[in-house]
């Protein structure tokens, strides 16, 4: 890996990839774990790379750990910063080294799916993007991304009226629209900045 801005084109590139997916067949998709299995296994393909972090033992060798996680520090998805987690502070924790879970995130994903029966709306992903905010705050993410998808385009309009913000159609690209909400429908896009 030789910068963060390939992790970025090749998060861009994932999303795309699954948003192509859903929108050619969005029943194909009956939960929210098919989508984001799909983006795990999108981003692991395209960051296949690890990086090595050491150990607090300096005498065993370093940890060899991967870009991309599941699940990480309570994140849907995560890309990790490899080049900060050189910096973190080795310290054990009960004879563990716990820091490896507490690494800095590049990326940091949220994934919501409304399905037929669904009845949340935008407050469920502005809440996922506070959480992200909340970590990039304090210096541990970097990128915040939320993405919702609606399986049925008719969830359109009571989801994104429900927010109260003014929406428009888009694609995703890299860098600059990383740290936005996006709602994929069978056949459009909408984002969300925050100012």
């Amino acid at each position: 890996m030789r910068s963060l801005e390939e992790i970025d084109v090749a998060v861009a590139d994932a999303v795309q990839s699954v948003v192509l997916a859903f929108q050619a067949s969005p029943f194909g998709f009956l939960y929210e774990s098919d989508l984001h299995a799909l983006l795990f296994s999108e981003l692991r393909a395209r960051l296949p790379h690890t990086f090595s972090v050491p150990r607090s033992n300096a005498s065993e060798p370093p940890y060899e750990l991967r870009l991309v996680y599941s699940e990480y520090r309570r994140i849907d998805l995560v890309c990790l910063d490899p080049f900060r987690a050189q910096a973190v502070l080795q310290e054990h924790h009960k004879g563990w080294d716990t820091y490896i879970y507490a690494l800095p995130i590049h990326i940091g994903i949220e994934l919501k799916y409304r399905k037929m029966g669904d009845i949340f709306d935008f407050a469920a992903c502005r809440a996922d993007l506070e959480k992200l905010k909340g970590l990039r705050a304090s210096g541990g993410v970097t990128h915040t991304l939320a993405l919702a998808f609606l399986q049925d385009t008719r969830y359109t309009e009571d989801f994104l009226s429900l927010a109260g913000l003014s929406w428009r159609e888009s694609t995703i690209d890299h860098v600059s629209n990383l740290n936005a909400i996006y709602v994929f429908t069978p056949k459009d896009m909408f984002r969300y900045e925050e100012a």
